[in-house]
Protein backbone atom coordinates (compact mmCIF):
# COMPACT_ATOMS: atom_id res chain seq x y z
CA UNK A 1 0.00 0.00 0.00
CA UNK A 2 1.96 2.87 -1.65
CA UNK A 3 2.05 5.91 0.95
CA UNK A 4 0.96 8.47 -2.18
CA UNK A 5 -2.51 6.76 -1.94
CA UNK A 6 -5.32 9.32 -0.12
CA UNK A 7 -7.67 5.95 0.41
CA UNK A 8 -6.80 2.31 -0.76
CA UNK A 9 -9.66 0.77 -1.95
CA UNK A 10 -10.28 -3.11 -3.74
CA UNK A 11 -12.71 -4.84 -5.09
CA UNK A 12 -13.57 -8.75 -4.84
CA UNK A 13 -16.16 -10.98 -6.59
CA UNK A 14 -17.29 -14.19 -4.19
CA UNK A 15 -19.40 -16.93 -4.84
CA UNK A 16 -21.13 -16.62 -1.63
CA UNK A 17 -24.24 -14.50 -1.25
CA UNK A 18 -24.70 -11.20 0.63
CA UNK A 19 -26.03 -12.73 3.69
CA UNK A 20 -23.87 -15.58 4.48
CA UNK A 21 -20.37 -13.09 3.85
CA UNK A 22 -22.56 -10.37 6.37
CA UNK A 23 -22.88 -13.58 8.55
CA UNK A 24 -18.93 -14.52 8.53
CA UNK A 25 -17.90 -10.93 9.49
CA UNK A 26 -20.49 -10.82 12.32
CA UNK A 27 -19.63 -14.26 13.41
CA UNK A 28 -15.54 -12.85 13.64
CA UNK A 29 -16.19 -9.44 14.90
CA UNK A 30 -17.90 -10.91 17.58
CA UNK A 31 -15.16 -13.78 18.75
CA UNK A 32 -13.00 -10.30 18.60
CA UNK A 33 -9.67 -12.47 18.28
CA UNK A 34 -8.30 -9.82 15.84
CA UNK A 35 -8.36 -6.57 17.86
CA UNK A 36 -10.82 -5.51 15.68
CA UNK A 37 -14.53 -4.65 16.37
CA UNK A 38 -17.28 -3.23 13.58
CA UNK A 39 -20.60 -3.01 12.53
CA UNK A 40 -22.53 -5.28 9.80
CA UNK A 41 -25.52 -3.70 8.71
CA UNK A 42 -27.46 -4.30 5.31
CA UNK A 43 -24.95 -4.57 2.50
CA UNK A 44 -22.05 -2.71 4.53
CA UNK A 45 -19.34 -3.47 6.65
CA UNK A 46 -17.14 -1.24 8.58
CA UNK A 47 -13.95 -3.03 10.51
CA UNK A 48 -12.38 -0.66 12.98
CA UNK A 49 -9.70 -1.26 15.22
CA UNK A 50 -10.50 -1.41 18.91
CA UNK A 51 -10.98 1.07 21.32
CA UNK A 52 -8.07 0.41 23.33
CA UNK A 53 -5.58 0.27 20.07
CA UNK A 54 -7.34 3.44 18.18
CA UNK A 55 -5.32 6.08 18.25
CA UNK A 56 -6.06 9.76 15.65
CA UNK A 57 -4.58 8.04 12.74
CA UNK A 58 -6.32 4.37 13.53
CA UNK A 59 -7.86 3.23 9.88
CA UNK A 60 -11.20 1.55 9.33
CA UNK A 61 -12.49 -0.09 6.11
CA UNK A 62 -15.61 0.19 4.84
CA UNK A 63 -17.03 -2.45 2.37
CA UNK A 64 -19.95 -2.68 0.46
CA UNK A 65 -22.00 -6.10 -0.61
CA UNK A 66 -23.24 -5.63 -4.00
CA UNK A 67 -25.48 -8.33 -5.07
CA UNK A 68 -24.77 -9.87 -8.68
CA UNK A 69 -26.34 -12.19 -11.36
CA UNK A 70 -25.47 -15.74 -10.29
CA UNK A 71 -26.05 -15.31 -6.44
CA UNK A 72 -22.51 -13.69 -6.02
CA UNK A 73 -21.11 -11.02 -4.46
CA UNK A 74 -19.65 -8.29 -5.55
CA UNK A 75 -17.03 -6.82 -1.97
CA UNK A 76 -15.85 -3.28 -2.38
CA UNK A 77 -13.31 -2.16 -0.46
CA UNK A 78 -11.99 1.65 0.51
CA UNK A 79 -9.64 2.11 3.56
CA UNK A 80 -9.53 5.59 5.27
CA UNK A 81 -9.13 7.00 8.56
CA UNK A 82 -11.77 8.40 10.83
CA UNK A 83 -14.22 10.42 8.86
CA UNK A 84 -13.79 13.01 11.81
CA UNK A 85 -9.75 13.57 10.44
CA UNK A 86 -10.96 12.89 6.81
CA UNK A 87 -13.36 15.97 7.13
CA UNK A 88 -10.94 18.39 9.44
CA UNK A 89 -7.92 17.28 6.39
CA UNK A 90 -10.69 18.26 3.82
CA UNK A 91 -11.92 21.38 5.04
CA UNK A 92 -8.78 22.41 6.11
CA UNK A 93 -7.21 21.70 1.85
CA UNK A 94 -11.03 23.52 0.96
CA UNK A 95 -10.16 26.92 2.93
CA UNK A 96 -6.36 27.30 2.35
CA UNK A 97 -7.42 27.30 -1.45
CA UNK A 98 -10.79 29.27 -1.49
CA UNK A 99 -8.18 31.24 0.59
CA UNK A 100 -5.72 31.50 -2.11
CA UNK A 101 -8.33 32.06 -4.48
CA UNK A 102 -9.81 35.37 -3.07
CA UNK A 103 -6.43 36.49 -1.84
CA UNK A 104 -5.26 36.19 -5.40
CA UNK A 105 -8.59 37.70 -6.51
CA UNK A 106 -8.38 41.09 -4.42
CA UNK A 107 -4.84 41.26 -5.37
CA UNK A 108 -5.04 40.96 -8.83
CA UNK A 109 -8.03 43.85 -8.60
CA UNK A 110 -5.35 46.04 -6.34
CA UNK A 111 -2.85 45.97 -8.88
CA UNK A 112 -4.70 46.45 -11.61
CA UNK A 113 -5.52 49.60 -9.77
CA UNK A 114 -1.88 50.64 -9.28
CA UNK A 115 -1.51 49.60 -5.64
CA UNK A 116 1.36 46.80 -6.08
CA UNK A 117 1.38 43.07 -5.29
CA UNK A 118 1.98 43.46 -1.99
CA UNK A 119 -1.14 41.38 -1.05
CA UNK A 120 -0.43 38.32 -3.41
CA UNK A 121 2.49 37.65 -0.68
CA UNK A 122 0.06 36.16 1.88
CA UNK A 123 -0.36 33.28 -1.00
CA UNK A 124 3.03 31.98 0.30
CA UNK A 125 2.09 31.32 3.81
CA UNK A 126 -1.15 29.75 2.78
CA UNK A 127 0.79 27.31 0.13
CA UNK A 128 3.33 26.34 2.96
CA UNK A 129 0.45 25.73 5.50
CA UNK A 130 -1.46 23.54 2.44
CA UNK A 131 2.29 21.83 1.96
CA UNK A 132 2.48 21.30 6.05
CA UNK A 133 -0.54 19.67 6.42
CA UNK A 134 0.01 17.72 3.37
CA UNK A 135 3.62 16.06 5.57
CA UNK A 136 1.17 15.39 8.74
CA UNK A 137 -1.04 13.43 6.64
CA UNK A 138 1.74 11.68 5.24
CA UNK A 139 3.20 10.79 8.57
CA UNK A 140 -0.10 10.23 10.10
CA UNK A 141 -0.56 7.45 7.17
CA UNK A 142 2.20 5.83 8.51
CA UNK A 143 1.69 5.98 11.85
CA UNK A 144 -1.74 3.93 10.97
CA UNK A 145 0.12 1.43 8.12
CA UNK A 146 0.17 -1.41 10.53
CA UNK A 147 -3.44 -1.12 11.51
CA UNK A 148 -4.23 -1.06 8.00
CA UNK A 149 -2.31 -3.69 7.36
CA UNK A 150 -4.09 -6.00 9.68
CA UNK A 151 -7.43 -4.49 8.79
CA UNK A 152 -6.76 -5.95 5.35
CA UNK A 153 -5.00 -9.30 6.65
CA UNK A 154 -8.13 -9.40 8.53
CA UNK A 155 -10.03 -9.07 5.03
CA UNK A 156 -8.03 -11.84 3.23
CA UNK A 157 -8.50 -14.27 6.30
CA UNK A 158 -12.33 -13.83 5.88
CA UNK A 159 -12.42 -14.22 2.11
CA UNK A 160 -9.25 -16.72 2.03
CA UNK A 161 -7.80 -15.17 -0.86
CA UNK A 162 -5.47 -12.52 -1.55
CA UNK A 163 -7.01 -9.51 -2.19
CA UNK A 164 -4.79 -7.18 -4.23
CA UNK A 165 -5.13 -3.15 -3.34
CA UNK A 166 -5.96 -0.52 -6.44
Amino acid sequence: MSSFRIRPRFNLVSDLPVREIEQVFLNLINMNEHGLNGIVSKNFITIKINENDNHFWSPRLGIMLEEIEGNKTKLLGLYGPNPSVWALFTYSYGAILISIFFITLFGLSMYSLGEGLNLLWWNLPLILLGLVLYIIAQFGQKIGADQMYKLHHFFEEVVKSEVKIN
